[in-house]
This record gives structure tokens, sequence and C-alpha cells, in this order.
């Protein structure tokens, strides 16, 4: 069993077996609108081929329990294929967790990578090699799962998810060494919107108050709230958003603070509506700052 959950919060995890199982439960979309027939077949190959490698593989060397697994949720927007490569607008990639005592389950990240493309050929065996390149797909997905892993650990323990970040680090390193595809690099978004920014951001001790964050919201917030109600997990909830606020106004435009807010805002305004109203004068101010594309939407906590 995961020793910080442990720690953190026995009763839920009370009853752990000690046989082992994979950590994740990935879900793969690829859309590729009017697709012809040849290329429908090599997605159909594809998609069956990652959802094995992905779900069967083990990521680390911690038991986990089918509840506990981490879910992931890939949507590959594919533009174009030709010549076994690839071509993407856009990767969506979100990670979950439950909530404790709960059904509920909130999502941890939202991403949206803009600089996705692969070769695969119909039939190939797919490899990962946490030190060495070998597949750009292989690559993506393993980074991915290590951030989702990283981020599920440090909603359970302050900086549970150091060694989890380092892997994803590892795997930016060897792309960059390889050659590999757009995104693996500091200089290839002017928005520092990345796979090299994302992992930074998580691994610099700069942004430390960014992953604490992420351990009050969730594990001394919802998970909180979920057992003894909704007043009793927003104080904490809030300081993750005075966290977020006074670190964006040191580095505005953080990738993981927009990461982390699209993947919020709607459970931030589900939990804010129960708010005094002081509270919710003071979460408006700080979303004005931190997320004033969505003031909009943040304001529905003032609706009946």
């Amino acid at each position: 069993m995961k020793p910080f959950i442990a720690l953190c919060i026995v009763m839920f995890w009370a009853g752990h077996s000690f046989v082992q199982a994979q950590e994740v439960f990935c879900e793969f979309q690829f859309n590729f609108p009017n697709a012809p027939p040849t290329e429908k077949a090599a997605l159909e190959q594809l998609d069956r081929s990652i959802r094995e490698f992905t779900n069967t593989r083990k990521w680390t060397n911690d038991n986990y329990k089918p509840v506990e697994k981490v879910r992931c949720n890939f949507q590959f927007l594919i533009d174009k294929y030709e010549n076994n490569r690839f071509e993407c607008k856009e990767l969506v990639f979100i990670a979950s967790r439950p909530v404790f005592n709960s059904a509920y389950t909130t999502t941890l990240i939202n991403i949206r990578d803009k600089y996705v493309s692969f070769e695969y050929q119909q039939g190939q065996n797919l490899d990962f090699n946490e030190n060495a390149f070998i597949t750009n797909i292989t690559a993506l997905v393993g980074y991915y799962v290590y951030i989702a892993l990283g981020l599920d650990r440090d909603s359970f323990s302050e900086m549970g998810g150091t060694s989890m970040y380092n892997k994803a680090r590892a795997i930016v390193d060897y792309c960059q060494s390889a050659g590999a595809e757009k995104g693996w690099r500091a200089n290839d978004d002017i928005a520092r919107q990345t796979r090299y920014w994302l992992v930074t951001q998580l691994i610099d001790n700069a942004n430390k108050d960014l992953r604490t964050g992420i351990y009050e919201y969730h594990l001394k917030g919802l998970d909180v709230m979920a057992d003894k109600g909704a007043n009793a997990g927003r104080e904490a909830i809030m300081a993750c958003i005075e966290k977020y606020y006074n670190i964006n106004m040191r580095f505005p435009g953080l990738y993981l603070v927009a990461a982390f807010l699209d993947a919020k805002q709607t459970e931030l305004v589900d939990i804010m509506k129960g708010a005094d109203a002081g509270m919710k004068s003071t979460f408006l101010e700080k979303m004005s700052r931190l997320d004033p594309v969505n003031l909009n939407k943040y304001n529905q906590i003032n609706q009946q």
C-alpha cells in the first residue's frame, strides 16, 4: 500500500490486499473525423495496444487496490495521418481521484497539450523505458501517467509526489536528447505551456505552495467535506486559493495554475455557493486576478 496514504487516512485504505495491482486506469480516445478505412484500422489497433500497454504496466513499486487507482483520460484530436505519422491539433489529458468516504470523483488537472505528434505503424509493439527514448507515443503516455501519480500523491501527503515528478522530468530530458517532437523543450512555446514547463513548475521549490495547496484542497478540504459537511473543508480550500493567488502575483501565467483551475472551475462554484458572504467576497476577489477570463462563471456563487 502507498505508505503516505496509510499515514494520512488509515481507515480509508483498511483491509488493503498485498496482491500487486496496477496504479492507473486510463481511457483513450482517438478522434479523427472522416478518417479513411486504412487510417481507421491503424487507429483501432493503436487504441487496443495503448490501452493494454498502459493499464497492465507496473509504473511504480507500490501496490494499489482498485479504489486507489488514479483515473486518466487521454483524448487525442487528430488532424493528419501520413506515412505512419499522426499529427494532433490537441491532446486533452485529465486525471482524477476519488474523494474520501463518497461516490464523488474530483479532477486533479486538465491539460491541453497542443504539441503532440507521433509515429505508429499498425501492429507495432509498444514499449517504454523510463531512462531512454523509444517512441514519442509511449514517452507521452509515460510522462502524463507520472504527472498524474505525482498529483495523486501530493493530494494525500504534502510534497508526496516528488519521486513521480522526477520520473516525468527524466522523460523530458531524454526526449530532448533524442531530438523528439515539439513540446519537450523550454523554447517550444512562448507562453510556456509545454510538458517541459509543467514538470519544471512542479519540481521548482519556488512554487512549493502550488503543491502544498493541492494537499490542502483535497485531503484537508474535499475529503473532510465529504465526511463532515461542506463548511468543514471550505477554509482549507480557501487556503489553497490564497496560495495560488500569492504565487500568481509573483509569477503570473504559470501553466500549472491554469491547468488546475481548468479542472476546478465548476467544482469551486458548487463549493462556494454555500459559503458565507465574507468568504464569497474574498473568493471572487482572488479569482478576479487568478482567472479573470472565467470570472462570470465564478460569479454564479451568488445565484440562488
